[in-house]
């Protein structure tokens, strides 16, 4: 059903024709009550109305103006009578993506990382040529392909070496920091028509339900020229039927002081994107517990209304994290862990594993020789505490990030099989509508 609106028209009690009746069908697509589906703008219509405009933070007066026609144009409202659950495939992973879709079937869709590290245009040209082919070679494009989302990632991995003369953190040449971001600040004009060309070659051959743009660090300053790249990429991916998404780790965000500074803030990054990923990752050197817990939701969500929570995500951890400390030595970590070797590590000490209802976890210290080890790991419980707060908020949906560290007994309560968008031809019309979003 496509959602057809003639500018500058609005609806309103007493309305009659097809375009009152495509509006009580898509209410009720929405899982709200127009009444009859008659083309007659009556007191349930106006109703249905009021109550949609109440969910989604607009003015509810009972009116379907152009406010009502841009939410309905969203795909995030499209994407399913459930919330979206994403499941992010390991760093590096190169196998095939069969194996995956056997292993976690209530999948909506897999999330697949690849990195950018330079701005030179010849610098994104020959990675997205390293882009196509491991993209080709875990079977991506092919009929037998489980739904996935392509991120890209900014800079280089950790450990690599600082670029000489960068001081943007007071960096000095040839030092080897734990982590630093590159690039360091946002594409300009040359970098970004070469992004978007290397970025719609990838999209057109292998067929992503979206792109994700890991934006973390936006410096101050620098936002404008994000918010440039998501504008020339937003109608692109629109005419193909695709998504087009943001991730904010909130644990590398640069602290702004005053907030209102900040030339990259959630509402407007809403506004250019389909869908926001909320993350709080891991940071090296902060003192545990780091990772997101059922407390720091709270926090991860401050300033999200309800206007916009049906276009955010979530991003959970599971694998687990450990923190190192010696007698003369500072903390080191976290550094991941899997579930399991975690818990071998805890059974073979002989350690209890205690539930940290503050922190929405397990965690346990291990005592070897002078060194003394923490560990936090997300169990099912914490998993399934932090999935109540999701449906409770009424958010787009979840990543479960990465895929193969969890608890195995995650598995029993994940809601599936979910059905995913697949859009079936180009052009944000062609998304089917959601049913009770």
């Amino acid at each position: 059903m496509v959602w057809r609106w003639r500018p500058g028209r609005v609806l309103a009690l007493g309305a009659r024709g097809e375009r009152v009746r495509t509006l009580q069908e898509t209410l009720a697509a929405l899982g709200f009550d127009p009444g009859p589906i008659d083309g007659v703008y009556g007191l349930l219509t106006r109703q249905a109305v009021r109550e949609c405009q109440r969910r989604y933070g607009l003015v509810a007066d009972g009116v379907a103006g152009p406010q009502l026609h841009r939410l309905f144009r969203e795909p995030a409202l499209r994407l399913g009578p459930s919330q979206a659950l994403l499941g992010l495939l390991p760093p590096g992973e190169a196998g095939p993506w069969a194996r995956w879709a056997g292993a976690y079937p209530a999948l909506s869709a897999f999330v697949w990382s690849s990195r950018l590290a330079s701005w030179e245009p010849a610098r994104i040209e020959l990675a997205a040529k390293a882009w196509s082919h491991q993209l080709a070679e875990a079977g991506a494009g092919t009929p037998a392909a489980p739904p996935w989302i392509w991120r890209l990632t900014f800079g280089p991995p950790q450990g690599a070496e600082a670029p000489a003369g960068n001081d943007r953190e007071g960096t000095e040449a040839g030092r080897r920091p734990e982590e630093f971001p590159l690039p360091w600040s946002g594409p300009g004009r040359r970098a970004r028509r070469a992004l978007v060309a290397a970025i719609t070659s990838v999209v057109d051959r292998f067929r992503p339900l979206g792109v994700d743009l890991d934006l973390e660090p936006v410096w101050p300053g620098e936002g404008r020229r994000w918010v440039h790249l998501l504008a020339a990429l937003r109608p692109l991916l629109e005419r193909r039927g695709r998504l087009l998404m943001a991730t904010r780790d909130l644990s590398r965000r640069p602290r702004i002081r005053p907030a209102w500074a900040d030339d990259l803030p959630m509402g407007l990054l809403l506004q250019q994107v389909h869908l926001l990923i909320l993350a709080r990752r891991a940071v090296a050197g902060l003192s545990p517990p780091g990772p997101l817990g059922t407390a720091a939701l709270a926090g991860l969500l401050a300033g999200l209304g309800r206007a916009h929570a049906y276009k955010v995500l979530v991003e959970l951890p599971l694998e687990a994290l450990r923190w190192t400390q010696g007698e003369d030595q500072p903390l080191t970590g976290p550094d991941p862990v899997p579930y399991r070797e975690a818990k071998v590590a805890a059974i073979t000490h002989g350690r209890r594993i205690e539930w940290d209802d503050e922190v929405g976890a397990a965690s346990f210290r291990l005592r070897r020789g002078s060194r003394v080890e923490q560990y936090w790991l997300p169990s099912v419980r914490s998993v399934e505490r932090l999935l109540e707060q999701v449906r409770a908020r009424r958010l787009a949906g979840v990543v479960l990030a990465p895929l193969g560290a969890e608890d195995p007994r995650l598995s029993r309560f994940l809601p599936g099989p979910l059905h995913p968008w697949r859009p079936t031809q180009a052009g944000p019309g062609d998304i089917p509508p959601a049913a009770g979003a």
